[in-house]
């Protein structure tokens, strides 16, 4: 990864980490512990994209 990319995804993963954070609570030691470093950077965002998934399948169901 270049290090433009690398700088752009930092401060896009950033807000999304804190609100991660903020909504489940979870410290990052405990989630972390088991998963590679790399995995555990992306995990916030993989989370509100599981998220965004179920919520559009939920209202498309409807």
């Amino acid at each position: 990864m270049t290090t433009a990319n690398h700088s752009f995804n930092s401060a896009v993963n950033q807000p999304l980490g804190t609100l991660y954070d903020l909504v489940t609570g979870d410290e990052d030691a405990r989630v972390c512990k088991d998963i590679p470093a790399e995995s555990c950077k992306d995990q916030p965002r993989n989370f509100f994209a599981y998220l965004g998934a179920n919520l559009l399948t939920k209202v498309a169901d409807e």
